[in-house]
């Protein structure tokens, strides 16, 4: 969708306007909605992490490109207390502690896990 909506803009719009009024669509639309994007409890980040909806992160990172500064701060602050919270879960897991080597299976399931959003999601 993102990469239509930049076609059309090459196509339609003369090149002096076209970063300038991207700039300004992106702020209207991303902006000036941020914290209902990034913090809805059925659609927003931590939902997004949690379900590992990789494609609708990865738009919304891409999205998010033209108000970078902005935006990715936001998403940050929602990913680092995810990473947090669900390591500190499998590390407080008293099941998980009677077996080791169980326990350091999971955790590299999650690195692998937040590898993977990275990489897919985020362009890393």
């Amino acid at each position: 969708m993102i990469k239509e909506e930049k076609q059309r803009a090459v196509d339609y719009l003369h090149p002096t306007t076209e970063k300038k009024l991207i700039q300004e669509v992106t702020s209207r639309i991303i902006v000036d909605h941020l914290v209902e994007i990034t913090e809805n409890p059925v659609s927003g980040c931590e939902h997004m992490f949690k379900n590992k909806l990789l494609d609708q992160l990865r738009d919304m990172y891409q999205a998010f490109e033209y108000q970078s500064s902005i935006t990715m701060r936001s998403i940050s602050k929602h990913f680092e207390p995810y990473i947090v919270e669900r390591g500190r879960l499998l590390i407080e897991d008293k099941e998980l502690a009677k077996k080791p080597v169980l326990m350091v299976d999971k955790l590299m399931e999650f690195k692998d896990e937040i590898d993977n959003i990275v990489k897919y999601s985020f362009n890393g």
